[in-house]
């Protein structure tokens, strides 16, 4: 007896057609999957970039906001300096009594302000039970640059010799009709109390970022909205080459690991920060602002 030969069903596995057009179903799904993929990769790099830049945006208006505070705070004490050099040859009761004639100075300086002698000697101040007069601030670099060298300076952030709580001064040189300097006009910013800069610092971005005031000279954090990290040091050159590129004067959106190991977005912009306009001072230096 013959054996009776059944034709192979198209729906069979071992039908060609079958395999083909299974083969030809696995690699249209391989090529929308590879697809969707770089779809999502390409969407997540677009709305990085669209938050970078928005991110950077905003650091860099509020840059220019604290660059403008701190201008107007030396300005105002280079001016205020030409009042008080006429009474530096006077008593130390009158240069205090002219001292509480500047109302200005108290709404621009929550820290108050002080006089200093030739050699660096507190002889005034406001306000008076500060404890400020007779101490000496020689060693501070904002006053040896004024009585030293007559520029103007901000100051390195430090805790305050009087005041017992992280200040950022400003110091320029009083100097009589000749250009000879007399001393030195302080203005001291506390930050531990409200001030100026805590309209921009005190605020979040998002819901979980924030802000870092950076004196790039000194590597250390001026102010933070976590205003426990005032007067923080960052790491060394080359513990943290993100933090290193930023400080070398990277601005812009990029990625760096935060003190708790967390990778998080940041951006930079430079603040050029007041300039003394005596012929040696020009060029100005450079903090940072970091979100």
């Amino acid at each position: 007896m013959k054996d009776t030969l059944r034709p192979i069903s198209p729906y069979s596995w071992q039908s060609l057609q079958t395999r083909i057009t299974l083969l030809t179903l696995c690699v249209v799904v391989l090529s929308i999957g590879s697809l969707y993929g770089l779809l999502s990769r390409q969407l997540q790099d677009d709305v990085g970039q669209m938050l970078g830049e928005q991110q950077h945006a905003t650091v860099a208006l509020h840059a220019r906001e604290i660059n403008r505070g701190l201008a107007e705070r030396m300005l105002t004490l280079e001016k205020v300096s030409q009042l008080f050099a006429p009474a530096m040859s006077g008593s130390r009761a009158e240069l205090q009594l002219l001292m509480n004639e500047r109302p200005a100075l108290p709404a621009m300086f929550n820290g108050g302000f002080f006089i200093t002698d030739r050699q660096g000697s507190a002889i005034a101040s406001i306000p008076l039970d500060a404890g400020r007069v007779g101490l000496n601030y020689l060693e501070r670099d904002h006053v040896a640059s004024a009585l030293l060298q007559g520029k103007s300076k901000v100051s390195k952030p430090a805790i305050g010799k009087a005041l017992q709580a992280p200040v950022v001064s400003l110091g320029v040189p009083i100097r009589d009709a000749k250009g000879q300097i007399l001393g030195a006009l302080v203005g001291v910013i506390d930050l531990s109390q409200p001030n100026f800069m805590d309209q921009i610092m005190s605020a979040r971005y998002g819901k979980s970022g924030g802000y870092i005031l950076i004196a790039k000279e000194w590597r250390q954090v001026v102010t933070a909205t976590d205003k426990h990290r005032a007067l923080q040091h960052l790491p060394a050159v080359g513990i943290n080459p993100e933090v290193d590129r930023y400080l070398e004067g990277f601005e812009g959106p990029g990625l760096l690991v935060d003190p708790l190991g967390i990778r998080v977005m940041a951006s930079a912009a430079g603040i050029p920060g007041p300039i003394c306009r005596c012929s040696l001072c020009r060029k100005p230096a450079r903090t940072r602002l970091a979100s």
